[in-house]
């Protein structure tokens, strides 16, 4: 008897058998769009509820496109949703390539936007997963704000025969720079040049999530791109604390590329539920479990 009653309470104690399965959005909100999970603060806006976010800011729409997917987008910013990390604070879009001088089958790329924003929104550019980059010969790239305040560049010299190694963006034909903290628009000034381009040179800028780009095998291959990913943070905090949940903003200052980032964290007390969802954290299933362990041996 003994050693059931050790057993039993072993299995009800086991943390991964408490809360293993837990729902991440609001009680009758769709989940997910393709194959993309939309966890709260985040929502699939539709006509009959505006309830399934925390604020029209992280309302996402569902769309199908014209490869026949659904694919998500954040409804304020037009972006294309890849993937959110409520862990990490970020969430990965699809962000415009700014061009110039540039002749493909892209309609966005050809003369393209020249500048992001974001909005005075709680989305910023992290600072420590994102490079400005601009990919083009005898180039100086300008990121400036949208009152054409400079706010950083690189520059890149002419090798047409260069062999790229990896993600060799060191100054031939590609180049990069770290962005400033809480960024949430830019522009990028591609007119200048360090000598005289070739003929029909092709310039780019863009805002780019390191651990995408490292792998290409050839960075001109963006001109062929209308869009690369970024990653955004948010600072806006997301859940009101309660008894069994706590939130506190966290601040990187050891990533690379320089600068911090900052981002909201929020746990369940008892290390069980989804802590950004209201009511999302139950109370000590452990005591409850005993409580009524001891009442079935009474």
């Amino acid at each position: 008897l003994i050693i059931q009653i050790t057993t039993t309470f072993l299995l009800l104690t086991k943390p991964g058998v408490l809360g293993s399965s837990r729902p991440i959005a609001k009680k009758g909100c769709q989940d997910s769009c393709g194959n993309v999970s939309i966890p709260y603060p985040f929502g699939i806006s539709s006509n009959s509820t505006s309830d399934c976010y925390f604020s029209p800011h992280y309302s996402i729409d569902c769309r199908i496109t014209a490869d026949g997917g659904p694919k998500p987008f954040l409804t304020t910013l037009n972006l294309e949703v890849l993937s959110i990390s409520i862990d990490y604070s970020n969430i990965h879009v699809k962000n415009p390539v700014i061009s110039w001088n540039c002749t493909t089958n892209e309609s966005i790329v050809v003369g393209g936007v020249n500048s992001v924003d974001l909005g005075n929104g709680p989305f910023v550019f992290s600072v420590t997963e994102n490079w400005f980059t601009s990919v083009g010969c005898n180039n100086l790239a300008l990121m400036t704000d949208l009152s054409g305040a400079t706010l950083g560049g690189c520059m890149s010299l002419c090798r047409p025969s260069y062999v790229y190694g990896g993600s060799s963006c060191y100054g031939i034909n590609c180049c990069q720079t770290s962005i400033p903290a809480n960024l949430q628009a830019f522009k990028a000034d591609l007119t200048r040049s360090i000598e005289d381009r070739p003929t029909n040179s092709c310039t780019l800028a863009f805002m780019v999530d390191q651990n995408w780009f490292r792998n290409l095998s050839n960075p001109s291959t963006v001109a062929f791109m209308t869009h690369v990913p970024a990653v955004l943070e948010w600072k806006e905090l997301t859940t009101v604390s309660d008894g069994n949940t706590f939130c506190f903003n966290v601040t990187n200052t050891n990533s690379s590329p320089g600068g911090s980032g900052h981002r909201n964290r929020c746990y369940c007390k008892y290390g069980h539920g989804y802590p950004y969802l209201p009511g999302g954290c139950p109370g000590d299933q452990h005591q409850k479990y005993l409580l009524s362990f001891f009442v079935f041996l009474k």
